[in-house]
């Protein structure tokens, strides 16, 4: 068990950094890709959000500079940003951040279940690229576990906190005093289609939505009642909204003031920016008739949930321990049984080789009973250490007796000259 991560996050760099170092489905892929065929990497999960971008996995070596070397590469970036990544080598450290980052201890948002949703697909990626092995698929069972007793047994995920229901709930208010106020959604991956959901929930109307692919906004439109926009007429339907809310996937950004221009100076427009990488220039922060809300703008918007949340944090960490126990003992009966499969193909080739000498001097029912007697004799040898190792895991002292165990029954090396 050599769990590592190499991270960076909304607690180690702005949003302008962030950003930079987004990847999509198929860079996450490249990347577990270039993991397995150059380092030999066989478990991987890489997780790659808004708020963070992680690599987790299971390996003797320290990969973070190759790693922060290849992002930049895949990235175009030729600035320097490896002093905002952060390495965690100690297995247990890892385990536990995955652990908190999952169930949303470490969100901006705390409790956002929207990274629970986020884990799931990087899990999903790594099975399908046979990157996950028992570890993984332990570890994530034990995580889903914990994910569902913090649901069930506190208030760490009462109330709606998510971004996407925190921009509804800002732009809620912030539509009271413009008559037939007309809001436009540009993108609908995740955000975007929860974003549109949390709208119509809150029963607000004037929604149009547009997206490169027509057919998902028309479906997503049609199961609301809300308009769909070709994309073709989008920078006009930009013109037209009071608010934009854009979790449009781009490169560079995509809502400039020069795709504006004509927006009249008396009148104030607001817009969202969801998306990581940015799609709305940074230009507009200096436009005195917009209000510029971005991904790190959008902070705890209701103070009673997050009120909540935060006093459960304490219960939720306690389940957290419970989880990551339970998942140690796990993987210490793991190194239990291979030490004890070990031994016993040892002592199986001992007892093999002393009923080979007696073959040819015993007869056929004699040698049927010496074959049922000596393999008891194993049973019962192996029995008591088997014993004692699985109550040492429950203890956490079962490492040092297995390195005993393999120490003292290890093949005799050859005195040298």
């Amino acid at each position: 068990m050599n769990w590592k991560v190499i991270y960076i996050s909304h607690k180690t760099a702005p949003i302008e950094v962030r950003e930079r170092f987004a990847l999509d489905e198929m860079q996450c892929e490249r990347l577990m890709l270039d993991l397995k065929d150059n380092h030999q990497i066989e478990e991987a999960l890489v997780v790659s959000t808004c708020n963070r971008t992680e690599i987790y996995y299971n390996a003797n070596q320290n990969i973070l500079n190759s790693v922060v070397a290849l992002l930049h590469q895949y990235k175009n970036i030729e600035t320097e940003c490896a002093h905002h990544f952060a390495y965690l080598e100690e297995s247990a450290q890892a385990i536990m951040r995955l652990f908190r980052v999952a169930v949303g201890l470490e969100s901006r948002v705390v409790g956002d279940l929207q990274i629970s949703f986020q884990i799931k697909q990087a899990y999903q990626l790594s099975k399908e690229l046979a990157m996950a092995g028992a570890f993984l698929h332990k570890l994530m069972r034990s995580i889903s576990h914990a994910n569902k007793r913090a649901a069930k047994e506190t208030e760490f995920r009462d109330g709606a906190a998510s971004v996407s229901y925190v921009t509804a709930d800002i732009l809620r208010a912030l539509i009271q005093n413009i008559e037939n106020a007309k809001i436009l959604v540009l993108g609908v991956g995740a955000i975007g289609t929860d974003t549109v959901r949390h709208l119509h929930k809150m029963k607000i109307k004037n929604v149009s939505i547009c997206n490169r692919t027509f057919s998902k906004a028309a479906m997503l439109a049609s199961e609301h009642a809300y308009e769909v926009i070709d994309f073709e007429n989008v920078e006009q339907a930009m013109l037209d909204a009071d608010v934009i809310i854009s979790s449009i996937a781009t490169k560079e950004a995509f809502i400039t003031p020069q795709k504006l221009a004509t927006i009249a100076p008396y009148r104030y427009k607001f817009i969202f920016d969801l998306s990581v990488p940015r799609s709305v220039s940074t230009e507009w922060s200096d436009m005195p008739q917009v209000v510029l809300y971005n991904i790190d703008d959008i902070r705890n918007h209701s103070a009673e949930t997050m009120a909540k949340r935060k006093a459960a944090i304490p219960q939720v960490e306690n389940i957290i321990l419970d989880a990551f126990a339970e998942f140690i003992t796990w993987t210490e009966e793991l190194i239990l049984h291979d030490a004890i499969r070990q031994l016993k193909a040892r002592l199986e080739h001992i007892r093999k080789e002393e009923l080979a000498r007696y073959q040819g001097k015993i007869k056929s029912e004699e040698s049927e009973l010496l074959e049922k007697a000596t393999e008891n004799i194993i049973q019962k040898i192996l029995k008591m250490p088997a014993v004692n190792l699985k109550a040492a895991c429950h203890s956490g002292d079962a490492t040092p007796l297995v390195a005993i165990l393999d120490s003292l029954f290890a093949p005799a090396k050859e005195a040298t000259a």
